[in-house]
């Protein structure tokens, strides 16, 4: 999942057209929706974000994710980018503890 949010590093600020972050695996499609901000202090953020794993034969199976990760800002350009990117937890309606680790 850390190579996933990697993936999808990006300007934090800019506006909803760059999501969702849909990811194509090769037995899965990984869909990442706008993380919601849910702390700043200095350059450290959190945020959490809903995703999807679709297998192209069920619905879709939810989820949300909580990360933290370092902010760079550039005061040119108006950009906030953020690297470092770290998965906090991860949690799936309805699943167990042990399947839970199987995911994060």
């Amino acid at each position: 999942m850390l190579f996933i949010l990697t993936c999808t590093s990006s300007a934090y600020g800019q506006s909803n057209k760059y999501w969702p972050k849909i990811i194509p695996l090769e037995n899965i499609t990984i869909t990442i929706y706008q993380p919601e901000l849910e702390s700043l202090q200095g350059n450290s953020l959190q945020a959490r974000a809903a995703f999807n794993i679709y297998d192209g034969t069920r619905m879709p199976v939810f989820g949300a994710l909580w990360l933290k990760a370092r902010v760079q800002t550039n005061h040119t350009d108006k950009t906030v980018f953020y690297d470092n990117i770290e998965l906090i937890n991860v949690n799936f309606p309805d699943i167990t503890t042990a399947k839970k680790k199987e995911f994060s």
